[in-house]
């Protein structure tokens, strides 16, 4: 039986994420004063692979709740769209304003990262998105898509069927080899031994397997993880060890902080828009704050600046996106979580 609080860290593990991120976009303001903190804050960039889990745990935990069939596939999709695209669409423009201004966002060049941006082209069409973690949200949407055929599979009651679809998810990830450097990792198959980590959380938590089942999945997928990623790729042991313990600390820690909690409830706006903050500040406030004091306290503006954008943002746009959602049904809406 799930316990009503098997969930109620991931607010705090979102806010802890999306900040992680923050801080390492912004790390570049200490390290000509203080290298030694780039080293600490780089590992803010492993802030996403927190995402790709909870997104692991959550989703199909969502789907299980409202007895998702193969039927609903497209109102599936569309509730991720309604959830996901507006605040990307309107969070590209916003950046783009902050990157280029008015006149150069409407320049050929400010245009074309836009629409490469919006359309998911700009790794394919060797064009740098208007905010680089952009990409992330492709993989994302890749994801849905994945978890909206897989899905019936890995809830089947049969342990060899359940079986089949792991082994077969992380066969899928070795094609990932195929791909190049520059490419891999906003594909699908760089990234499911992480994702198919978090949906072993979500099958043991929800009671559909027993602890067994789960420690051989959840083995199974980090060693893949960290053959693919630490030593196929090149990324040594970061992803893999952040995507495990952020697994575990799933599994174990049963209680979230209450101001992290109320950051995580807006840790998607936040993770789309602190990068305008940083370029806007770093734009006007840079060559004026160039000193070892300055530095930290315009790091310390932009972590403040970031949150109230955020909150801004997400009454405004997030906000009545998450009522789009909630007006797309199959069977029951998902629970909150």
């Amino acid at each position: 039986m799930t316990k009503k609080n098997d969930l109620a860290l991931l607010n705090t593990l979102r806010a802890i994420a999306a900040w992680m991120v923050c801080l390492f976009h912004a790390s570049f303001l200490l390290k000509e004063y203080y290298p030694f903190t780039y080293d600490v804050l780089s590992w803010g960039q492993e802030g996403v692979y927190v995402f790709f889990i909870i997104s692991g745990v959550v989703l199909p935990w969502s789907m299980d709740q409202s007895n998702y069939q193969w039927r609903f596939a497209g109102k599936f999709m569309l509730k991720r769209m309604l959830r996901l695209y507006p605040p990307f669409l309107i969070s590209v423009v916003i950046c783009a304003f902050g990157f280029y201004g008015l006149k150069g966002m409407l320049a050929p060049e400010g245009l074309t990262k836009m629409w490469h941006s919006i359309t998911f082209a700009a790794p394919f069409l060797g064009t740098k998105w208007v905010n680089d973690i952009y990409w992330t949200l492709f993989v994302e949407f890749q994801f849905y898509l994945y978890l909206a055929l897989i899905f019936p599979f890995f809830i089947s009651k049969k342990v060899w069927v359940r079986t089949a679809a792991l082994v077969f998810t992380l066969a899928l990830s070795f094609l990932s080899k195929s791909f190049e450097p520059k490419v891999v990792k906003v594909t699908l198959l760089f990234h499911l031994p992480v994702f198919t980590m978090g949906y072993y959380v979500y099958l043991y938590l929800k009671g559909r397997i027993k602890a067994p089942e789960f420690w051989m999945g959840l083995l199974l997928s980090t060693l893949v993880c960290l053959y693919l990623t630490g030593i196929l790729h090149g990324l040594k042991w970061r992803i893999v060890s952040t995507a495990l313990v952020t697994a575990l600390v799933i599994i174990f820690v049963k209680k979230g902080n209450k101001w992290l909690d109320q950051l995580g409830e807006i840790s998607y706006s936040f993770y789309l828009t602190h990068w305008f903050v940083i370029s806007t500040c770093n734009h006007f406030f840079y060559h004026d704050m160039r000193s070892p004091l300055g530095s930290v306290l315009f790091f310390l503006l932009i972590q403040v600046g970031s949150i109230a954008l955020a909150k801004l943002f997400y009454q405004a746009v997030e906000k009545p996106s998450l009522q789009w959602t909630k007006m797309v049904r199959y069977t029951t809406d998902p629970p909150k979580v």
